[in-house]
């Protein structure tokens, strides 16, 4: 046991937090990629994802896993995973939700570029492989591969839903000011995607503190400031759909899409990008009604009561959304059903 605290630093504005390391990787080696796997409850799941990190073709890997807290057997099981498998280090910290966790897990990571993966989704064996050979031969800061969704061992849609064709093409490789809506060719979630370890140093990228939507202000803000983007046209992640995911619940937290705006819209005014609001005002308006969708009728009047006080001037952008009686919308990413939003 190592039983190392360290200080996580988060993302600007928010608090750091502790976290500790219990069972470092043992590697001689720079890695090629870092996986990193926030984990809390997860038990049914956890074996499944961890033998598709540690099956991957490309071996000169880390893995750093982060209990969130969990109270099943979860932590138990990354002990028993690391004690066949000196690749992995092991960190556990209070429950702070995913994006903390991933925050924890960046903080310790070495490898060249990074991969996040939640706890209950899986790998295809060469997905490492085949993003970090694109990603090198190409000098790309971001690879963004395909994925499809599953539940209860069954495929739901095999769909290739981590790229959209109406803006990329093939096995484009782009620098994202060749894209106008630069944040609706993928989706924006962390864990299909491979990210250089340079980049994300370099403009001090880091998750928020959010129970849902905790992902979207990271992936953003990378795409945001990097240089170079490729892709790999195939399906090499599996994503889990469940009773017990924080998409089955975030209709209570539908207000955090807010809070990822806000941030995001000053986030480009910042850093010189104010040419991108336009491409991250269209795909927002998607997000609010994918949000939208997962709320009760209580929830969905409580997100339009509190959207004015925390957009403030920017509120103006969305009233036609959010004020509206009936709103039926197609994804913007084709990622998100056919939406009907009713108000009482």
């Amino acid at each position: 046991m190592d039983n190392k605290l360290i200080t996580v630093r988060n993302v600007e504005g928010e608090p750091n937090t502790e976290a500790q390391i219990i069972i470092q990787n043992k590697i001689k080696y720079t890695p090629k990629v870092s996986i990193v796997v926030p984990v809390y409850n997860v038990e049914p799941y956890l074996e499944e994802c961890l033998n598709s990190i540690i099956k991957q073709t490309l071996k000169e890997i880390e893995i750093i896993c982060v209990d969130d807290g969990s109270t099943d057997n979860s932590l138990k099981i990354l002990q028993e995973y690391a004690k066949k498998d000196k690749r992995f280090t092991i960190i556990t910290q209070k429950n702070l939700y995913a994006g903390v966790a991933r925050n924890a897990g960046l903080s310790v990571a070495k490898g060249e570029y990074l991969s996040f993966l939640d706890s209950d989704d899986f790998f295809e064996p060469k997905m490492l492989e085949k993003m970090y050979k694109k990603a090198i031969k190409e000098k790309a800061d971001i690879c963004v591969c395909e994925f499809d969704t599953f539940t209860d061992g069954k495929c739901v849609s095999n769909m290739h839903r981590g790229l959209n064709k109406k803006y990329v093409n093939g096995n484009s490789t782009f620098k994202p000011d060749d894209i106008k809506y630069l944040y609706s060719f993928t989706n924006p979630a962390a864990w299909n995607k491979l990210y250089q370890h340079d980049l994300l140093k370099m403009y001090n990228l880091r998750f928020q503190n959010l129970f849902s939507c905790n992902d979207i202000e990271f992936t953003f803000s990378a795409l945001s400031m990097s240089s170079k983007i490729t892709v790999v046209p195939e399906i090499l992640l599996h994503y889990r759909q469940s009773d017990t995911s924080i998409t089955s619940k975030r209709g209570a937290k539908a207000i955090n899409i807010l809070y990822v705006y806000k941030y995001l819209y000053n986030y480009l005014n910042k850093k010189g990008k104010s040419h991108l609001i336009e491409a991250l005002d269209y795909q927002m308006k998607g997000s609010f009604m994918y949000e939208l969708s997962k709320c009760t009728n209580a929830e969905k009047m409580d997100f339009k009561k509190k959207s004015k006080k925390i957009l403030g001037k920017l509120f103006s952008k969305y009233s036609d959304i959010l004020y509206t009686k009936k709103v039926k919308i197609f994804s913007l990413l084709g990622f998100i059903p056919l939406l009907s939003i009713e108000e009482e």
